[in-house]
């Protein structure tokens, strides 16, 4: 099932520039737990952004997404499961890669 995800980036990530445009992206959890929490940071950024996870996605679903009004395609990411564990990917690119595919480790 796929549930939309509300982005709700902080003011921190929102681009000021003339050249903002909106990021679509996809998350796609293929683990066998829930995703209950995503987080963006710009790279470097000592500090997460809000959780962006609405509704938890399940193992094998998927959800789409958007970041609006953003100047780069290049985040760090941090994933939380139900399970309690996390993974992060650092220097992302949303735009060259917009299917997000969260896997086991």
């Amino acid at each position: 099932m796929n549930r939309v995800i509300a982005l709700a980036i902080p003011l921190a990530l929102l681009a000021s520039s003339a050249l903002a445009k909106d990021v679509a992206f996809k998350l796609s959890n293929a683990t066998s737990s829930a995703v209950t929490e995503f987080y963006l940071s710009l790279p470097g950024d000592d500090e997460w952004g809000e959780n962006l996870v609405v509704e938890a996605i399940p193992a094998g679903g998927s959800a789409p997404a958007q970041i609006t009004d953003t100047d780069t395609c290049i985040f760090d990411v941090k994933t939380v499961f139900a399970d309690g564990t996390d993974t992060e990917d650092r220097e992302y690119d949303l735009c060259a890669n917009s299917n997000y595919k969260i896997e086991e480790e």
